[in-house]
Parts: structure tokens; C-alpha cells; sequence
């Protein structure tokens, strides 16, 4: 079975993440590579640059929901924490699974962070310009 299909399917069976341990020795090489529509989609919402932005700003590339929301609260000016955690729940977390940036496990409520270079890089030159 695929890695990343033997992944998805852990995930989607409610695996608690304690017990495996993701592997991603060549992930990366298999992954198709986000064009540049597709990372400035995935950066236009401010939550989802600062949900990549926490794990820029750490060496762990493990984090819980709640640690995201906290982090984008800290940073965001326009919501209240409750609401950026069901945002980044319902709608942001999601879009960055599907864009294999990420792995999500609802359950546990756990994110790894997957990364791709080309959104890093503009992350990179979006977060050393003021947009607002």
C-alpha cells in the first residue's frame, strides 16, 4: 500500500497519532508539486498563513489545534480564539490537508506539518511585508 494512502487511511480510521509514528522518508519526493495558484490560494487567508507561520517559528513539526489557534489568535487582530479554532477546524486545516502541506488527525486533534518550498519561500516574503 502507498505510504501516503496507508497514512490517510490511519487518519481516517480514528488512529490515535501516540501510537505510530508517521514516516515520511520519501513523501516528499512523491508529492506533486503545489503550482504557484495553489500557494497563493493557500496564503491569501491570513489564519492559514499564520497556522504555516507557527511552524516557521519552531522546530517541532508536531502541533495540537489548540496550539494553532493560540498562535493565530496572538497574531490576527479580526476574531476571537473560540472562533479561529473552529475556522481552522471547519475550513483552514482541511484546505492545507488536501494540499498535502499538512497532515490533520481530527481525533487527536493533531497537525504535522508536511511543508512544501515554494509556500515557505513566499510565506517567507509575504511575512516581511505589511499587507493591511
Amino acid at each position: 500500500m502507498d505510504e501516503v494512502v496507508l497514512i490517510r487511511t490511519m487518519l481516517d480510521n480514528h488512529y490515535q497519532s501516540s501510537e505510530y509514528e508517521i514516516r515520511f522518508e520519501d513523501h516528499e519526493e512523491r508529492r506533486p508539486e503545489l503550482s504557484p495558484g495553489d500557494v497563493f490560494r493557500l496564503l491569501a487567508d491570513d489564519h492559514r498563513r499564520y497556522a504555516v507561520q507557527y511552524f516557521a517559528t519552531r522546530t517541532s513539526t508536531v502541533a495540537t489545534v489548540d496550539d494553532l489557534a493560540t498562535f493565530v489568535d496572538d497574531h490576527a487582530d479580526d476574531a476571537d480564539r473560540r472562533t479561529i479554532e473552529i475556522e481552522l477546524v471547519h475550513t483552514h486545516l482541511p484546505k492545507l490537508a488536501a494540499s498535502d502541506v499538512i497532515l490533520y488527525d481530527s481525533s487527536t486533534k493533531r497537525v504535522r506539518y508536511v511543508g512544501e518550498t515554494f509556500l515557505e519561500t513566499c510565506l517567507d516574503w509575504a511575512s516581511d511585508r505589511d499587507f493591511d
